[in-house]
């Protein structure tokens, strides 16, 4: 009910913004980062190549509602969906299943799964368990994937992970129990509205992620 009126309300603002003149052209572009690749962003991140920028760092399935919703203006994510804004480019993301050197557990019991109720990742991965007839429990939950971080590597469980971001000490889980884990889609949206020559220098940075994507499959879209 109250969406409407909030698009409203940024149109206003706009607007508002608009009767400064040049003020207009430093309105910042308003990214949205998946939490997977904000350190490798900002490892290569340059102010001066990408101008003036607000950074949204989200889950996928938040980051693609606020491009559908006018909330931001591009976007660089897992599992993109081409109808809620340009795809400029995606790529696979080969992911792994993830524990500490030392997890163990016993035969037949359930998998203990680290993750969070609603991202993709648990999506995915509750959606193999069940495909393989596999019994599994939430052994820890946590929006923070720091905090989900620290849990695999007391022991807890296991969890999902791209290959590239396994961090020390935790390390590839090769377990027979554990399900393959197919690629799974990445990409660059950017919102139908946005002008993507303002977004020259930032579209560059943001291609870059892609780097870690296996066997370099990465390819671009016309857009």
């Amino acid at each position: 009910m109250l969406l409407p009126h909030i698009r409203r309300l940024l149109e206003i603002n706009d607007r508002i913004l608009g009767f400064g003149g040049a003020i207009h052209d430093m309105r910042p572009i308003r990214l949205g980062l998946s939490e997977l690749y904000v350190e490798r962003f900002f490892q290569a991140y340059d102010r001066r190549i990408m101008g003036e920028i607000s950074i949204t760092c989200d889950h996928s399935h938040d980051l693609l509602r606020g491009i559908a919703d006018g909330y931001l203006d591009v976007a660089c994510l897992l599992k993109p969906t081409a109808e809620h804004g340009t795809l400029t480019k995606e790529w696979e993301e080969q992911f792994t299943w993830v524990r500490s050197r030392d997890f163990v557990t016993s035969p037949g019991m359930p998998i203990p799964y680290v993750g969070w109720p609603g991202l993709l990742t648990d999506q995915i991965a509750v959606g193999l368990f069940e495909a393989k007839g596999l019994a599994y429990r939430m052994a820890f939950s946590s929006c923070d994937r720091v905090c989900r971080d620290a849990a695999v590597n007391a022991g807890i469980g296991v969890e999902m992970l791209p290959r590239w971001a396994v961090p020390q000490p935790l390390i590839e889980a090769r377990d027979y129990y554990l399900p393959a884990i197919p690629p799974v889609e990445a990409g660059i949206l950017i919102r139908h509205e946005v002008d993507r020559s303002a977004l020259r220098g930032l579209l560059g940075v943001l291609e870059g992620l892609s780097e870690g994507a296996p066997e370099e499959r990465a390819h671009q879209r016309n857009g």
